[in-house]
């Protein structure tokens, strides 16, 4: 593929993610892949950290819950830390993973995401529901491997990866201020820190904020390659 037409199909994947958020109904089931990811980094890290995984689950409404037991304060400090910046942390790598070429490795670890969390952690229905969907859909586009196909699915998926991963800690951020007591990780962060609740918010905010410029500014192509 010559760089004009990766550019293109860069961008017109980009288009496509945009619109699909925009489908009513439709497009909140395909945002739930940060939610995946999102609850996935607290159950990796409440497992690396010596703790436990006692159920994960998904909703429609792009919440999720990663319901671990940690036995140190460490421990729960790292698993309330880790959602957020996971999801950050993996849209850089599968971005740097995309932009080396390799859309079949991201398509393969997608598929791990998928299978792990459906045969060990999520355990409610619309979660298996999603994960069977997601699973399935993966699994098409790397036994068909048509490169167009894997380009298009690859570049729309970490698209909306990485939009919610940044749109979410906006959104924590509001809550936090107007309502501390539902800001989730940035509220259990501030019973184990004493550290304000709008303080964590901020930290995963800056912090997804600064992996949406980077990888902006490394990983997308010139838009002036289309027109060359």
């Amino acid at each position: 593929m010559t760089p004009q037409e990766e550019a293109l199909f860069f961008y017109a994947a980009l288009c496509i993610s945009v619109l699909l958020t925009r489908i009513p109904r439709i497009g909140m089931f395909f945002r739930v892949i940060n939610t995946l990811v999102h609850e996935s980094g607290h159950a990796f890290m409440a497992i690396a950290t010596n703790g436990s995984v006692l159920k994960v689950e998904l909703f429609s409404d792009l919440s999720g819950m990663a319901k671990t037991a940690s036995g140190s304060w460490f421990s729960r400090f790292m698993v309330s830390l880790s959602g957020y910046m996971f999801s950050s942390v993996m849209a850089w790598v599968l971005f740097f993973l995309a932009n080396a070429g390799l859309y079949e490795i991201v398509l393969w670890v997608l598929l791990g995401f998928g299978l792990v969390n459906l045969l060990f952690f999520v355990r409610n229905s619309y979660g298996i529901f999603w994960l069977l969907s997601f699973v399935t859909g993966v699994g098409i586009v790397l036994y068909f491997n048509n490169a167009m196909a894997n380009t298009v699915f690859v570049v729309c998926a970490l698209m909306l990866l990485l939009g919610d991963s940044f749109i979410s800690t906006l959104e924590l951020f509001f809550i936090a201020i107007k309502k501390p007591a539902n800001a989730g990780d940035a509220r259990n962060l501030k019973d184990l820190t004493h550290l304000p609740t709008f303080f964590w918010a901020l930290v995963f905010l800056c912090f997804a904020g600064y992996v949406l410029w980077d990888i902006a500014h490394r990983f997308f192509p010139p838009i002036s390659l289309i027109f060359k």
